[in-house]
């Protein structure tokens, strides 16, 4: 066997050189070429040893963590893969480079919908946003350093006691049938939107200028504005009539297919794009895997894993590099009730098995209550209320009652929405929850007027801080004000973070993220900017 230090010298020279070829390598690490094969041997049995000796869960773990294109880590992932059986990558999808054109015409996307509709008549949200964000584009861009892109607006400037915002449009840009991008357009998608209620005033200057009174100051204004897309205010027809990349070439919520075309006067076409995406629904995740396999569609971005941990799957999962501060996490009820005590929140705090709940929720391993470590404290009945669409909270809630020694768990079923008197009916909350991007929805859950403060949480200090949030620009300074609140929450027992909530594709392209991408919907905006490269 050869002697440690010679393998350590020839791992080393490697990283450092990883395009020496066999005798720049024997020479490098002062070995002979036929020592180098010994060596190079050696190491691969190695290899073969090691990961072995890992359970699955944990290599798909290791997979989620791994930067493929990332050195030395994307050798890491695909011989991982090889472990557990997976077929190998069929492409690259990275970003197009100046003045190369894309090879392929379009690409297919899967959409799994929720299956507890029971019918396709339901039109999920996240299919909506991904229409919306490809048909129609946005005032401004916000990205993650807090920089604002201009798109529809050139310019976006407040008062000094940011009461007042300025916003300046672009005079040269079309609706996909020819018409003049106006202010009215503008104008009458803010008043139908959400923002309605922050507005006092609207008024238009020259051709070009709008002026937005607030009811309170909003620093953050423009972050909340880049939320809306553009509609045209001569067009009743949804998609058909756009300003984005694409428009849809039919529309009705009942349909499978979704098939969008370029749109010939998108004002960035010289970016170059492709020429069409379409969307496709599923209901069954069996059915959209098999579509992957036979390549009628390129990938999935998937919300959740749970729909996959039952159907055999030989298709690389892919761990997006989005997180946008989301939680698997329980909402507690100091209000009344068992949690009232401190000492009860302090006990289940402790008692709740994470480990079981991170092997369920990233492997799909269901725990047996006979693994699980036994409760120390008499039982806690806990009333859990959880959404009846997810995927997730009722086998989340059974391993947290489990944890706790409850017999029952208590369901309560939320219809539409969360009551407002949530404590009358349960001491725990189990869901999924955003708090939205440098943390801008801290505020509607644990202000003490929050309009989702079911739970009524009231603390001066959190009230203090979320109005310091709620005025301040710089991002860094909001998340060193957001990780301060969210200490207090878990300091008072308001919440228990369970998990953190990822995103992941599921294809059988390999996807290179680019630095800009903040989420699924805008890697979708940005096939525009894409190409597939062959192995």
């Amino acid at each position: 066997m050869s002697k440690v230090d010679t393998l350590i010298s020839l791992i080393n020279y490697q990283k450092q050189h990883p395009e020496s070829n066999k005798k720049q390598t024997a020479q490098g690490v002062g070995i002979t070429p036929q020592y180098l094969n010994q060596c190079l041997g050696e190491l691969n049995l190695l290899k073969q040893h090691l990961a072995p000796s890992l359970e699955a869960d944990q290599i798909y773990f290791l997979l989620s963590k791994l930067d493929q294109g990332a050195p030395y880590q994307g050798e890491v992932h695909r011989e991982l893969q090889k472990y557990l059986n997976l077929s190998p990558y069929t492409g690259a999808l990275r970003m197009v480079r100046p003045n190369e054109k894309p090879p392929v015409g379009g690409l297919s996307i899967g959409e799994l919908i929720p299956s507890t509709k029971g019918s396709l008549d339901y039109f999920p949200p996240a299919l909506q946003f991904s229409l919306d964000r490809l048909c129609y584009d946005f005032l401004f861009r916000v990205h993650r350093s807090g920089e604002i892109e201009p798109r529809l607006a050139t310019a976006v400037e407040p008062s000094e006691d940011f009461l007042t915002w300025s916003i300046t449009l672009r005079t040269d840009l079309r609706w996909s049938d020819g018409k003049p991008i106006i202010r009215e357009d503008v104008i009458q998608t803010i008043s139908e939107n959400h923002l309605a209620s922050l507005i006092e005033e609207i008024k238009t200057e020259g051709a070009d200028q709008i002026h937005i009174r607030l009811a309170r100051a909003e620093p953050i204004f423009p972050q909340r504005l880049a939320s809306l897309p553009i509609r045209p205010s001569h067009s009743l027809q949804p998609y058909r009539v756009t300003s984005g990349a694409y428009r849809l070439k039919n529309f009705r919520r009942q349909a499978v297919n979704f098939r969008l075309v370029r749109n010939p006067d998108y004002y960035q076409e010289q970016k170059g794009g492709i020429d069409w995406i379409t969307i496709k629904r599923f209901q069954y995740p069996a059915r959209a895997i098999t579509a992957l396999l036979r390549q009628k569609i390129d990938f999935i971005p998937i919300d959740t894993l749970q729909p996959l941990y039952q159907i055999s799957n030989e298709l690389p999962l892919q761990q997006a590099p989005f997180f946008n501060e989301a939680y698997h996490l329980m909402f507690l009820n100091r209000r009344d009730g068992l949690l009232s005590d401190e000492n009860n929140c302090c006990w289940l705090k402790e008692a709740i098995d994470y480990r079981a709940i991170n092997r369920y929720l990233h492997g799909g391993q269901h725990i047996d209550k006979k693994t699980m470590k036994a409760p120390t404290h008499s039982s806690l009945n806990l009333r859990i209320i959880y959404p009846r669409e997810s995927p997730t909270a009722p086998y989340l809630a059974t391993l947290v009652g489990k944890s706790v020694g409850a017999l029952t768990i208590n369901p309560v079923f939320l219809e539409e929405g969360v009551p407002h008197n949530m404590w009358e009916v349960g001491d725990v909350l189990l869901s999924r929850i955003s708090f939205g991007s440098h943390y801008s929805r801290l505020s509607r859950y644990f202000h003490s007027q929050g309009r989702n403060n079911s739970f009524a949480y009231n603390n001066p200090e959190v009230d203090a801080l979320l109005s310091q949030l709620a005025g301040t620009v710089d991002v860094a300074q909001r998340g060193m004000i957001g990780q301060r609140i969210m200490s207090i929450l878990q300091e008072d027992y308001a919440i228990i973070l369970l998990s953190p909530h990822f995103q992941y594709l599921l294809s059988p392209l390999e996807i290179q993220f680019d630095a800009t991408l903040t989420n699924h919907t805008d890697l979708i905006e940005n096939m525009k900017h894409l190409v597939i490269e062959g192995n």
